[in-house]
């Protein structure tokens, strides 16, 4: 049984080094040695490879939850980031609509004082005030968002009210004001003054997270990134390596290396590319059986002779 499973991770080894040595050729058929030893290594023993996968991506992720936490500390404490980048946008929405409003407002040259041209004009700066009343709410809404921004991040505050009063409101404000003030949050009151220098320190943090807050947060998380894919790789390694799955990426990138080496060629047919595979896999698996019973058995005594099934 241990012979069987060594040779057919043996010559999934040696099989795909030369699928990729043939593919890379000649320039970069070296990356065959990675794939090989890769499809050996990990072809003996599948089924366990798969039940450790998850048990690996666990324990990582646990560690990224830990890490990730302390990297938050550069961003605007709970604020999202696309609440921000939204109100940014409605922002500059409404400037660019004021600011190009007047090339639709002003006459043409030869615009003469009828009264079709009085009342056109007319409706279309009504038009204009309308939607910018209109468009008001949404950017007094900015404010306060650049407000509590300021307050929040800029001098770990808050205030109240939220907009609501009464009945089951109070009891959600009531829960919110607590949650707030466990978190290390006090309560000013909401001033013209406060509110001003806020809003300025909302708009310079913001500012501030977008120019170099959210750039330097997204190189730490890529560097986590690549630090959870060598954990995760590190685990997995601890969970399911052995000396039988080196011996099959050894033996089985050595058989696909022979077999490549002695009869692969630029001019070869699709089905003779073919049987070179099938022949390096074959190798591969004579060298890693060969290796298990006369080296690992009898040789060296790494495996008790009564394996022999």
């Amino acid at each position: 049984m241990e012979r069987k499973k060594i040779a057919i991770s043996c010559f999934i080894g040696g099989a795909l080094f030369v699928v990729v040595a043939l593919k890379c050729a000649p320039m970069f058929w070296w990356l065959a040695f990675p794939a090989g030893l890769a499809g050996g290594y990990l072809g003996y023993e599948f089924r366990e490879v798969l039940r450790a996968i998850p048990v690996a991506w666990r324990k990582s992720c646990a560690w990224w939850s830990e890490e990730d936490e302390k990297v938050r500390k550069w961003s605007l404490g709970e604020l999202d980031f696309f609440t921000v980048f939204f109100a940014i946008i409605v922002f500059l929405l409404f400037s660019g609509m004021t600011i190009l409003a007047p090339w639709f407002i002003v006459p043409a040259p030869d615009w003469e004082f009828t009264l079709p041209c009085m009342i056109g004009s007319f409706l279309v700066v009504f038009s204009f005030f309308v939607a910018a009343f209109i468009l008001a709410f949404p950017v007094l809404g900015v404010f306060f968002l650049f407000a509590f921004i300021g307050a929040k991040a800029g001098e770990k505050c808050f205030w109240f009210p939220f907009f609501w009063y009464g009945g089951e409101k109070d009891k959600d404000a009531e829960r919110i004001r607590k949650k707030l003030e466990l978190a290390g949050y006090h309560e000013e009151i909401l001033t013209s003054k406060n509110f001003f220098r806020w809003l300025a320190k909302g708009v310079g943090l913001t500012i501030l997270f977008f120019v170099w807050t959210a750039w330097k947060y997204l190189f730490i998380e890529i560097g986590l990134l690549l630090c959870f894919l060598r954990r995760f790789g590190w685990e997995l390694f601890k969970l399911i390596h052995s000396e039988k799955r080196v011996l099959c990426a050894i033996d089985g990138t050595i058989g696909g290396t022979i077999a490549f080496f002695c009869f692969a060629s630029a001019s070869l047919t699709f089905p003779q590319q073919i049987l070179v595979v099938f022949f390096g896999g074959l190798l591969g698996a004579v060298i890693g059986v060969l290796n298990y019973e006369i080296v690992s058995k009898r040789l060296l005594h790494l495996v008790p002779m009564t394996n022999n099934l």
